[in-house]
């Protein structure tokens, strides 16, 4: 498959979910009201990559193409892919908070 369908199905997967994670940011804050979850590490990764993931989407959005243009088409499809970041360690906090902390964000 060619790197410009990749970079299209990249443009409209992270636009939808960029727009669609937007109440989830503006709601991560919720996740401190557990006493002590300030000080967890696994918490703070979790309420980050949630809380940055519309902005990472947003800027492989707009700068993919750029950097396509003036770095070659693989770093433009690396830059598009980059909020996949985000995602893998969302799924990897919510996962060590379910096993290891019984779901509770204090830990």
């Amino acid at each position: 498959m060619s790197v410009q369908l990749w970079m299209t199905i990249g443009y409209w997967l992270f636009m939808i979910t960029g727009f669609l994670s937007l109440p989830a940011a503006m709601m991560s804050p919720m996740m401190f009201d557990s006493p002590e979850s300030t000080s967890n590490t696994a918490t703070n990764f979790l309420f980050y990559a949630v809380l940055t993931y519309p902005v990472m989407a947003g800027i492989s959005v707009f700068l993919a193409d750029m950097a396509a243009r003036n770095f070659g088409e693989m770093a433009g499809l690396a830059v598009r892919w980059l909020p996949l970041l985000n995602i893998i360690i969302i799924i990897l906090a919510i996962t060590y908070i379910e096993k290891f902390q019984g779901g509770r964000f204090s830990g």
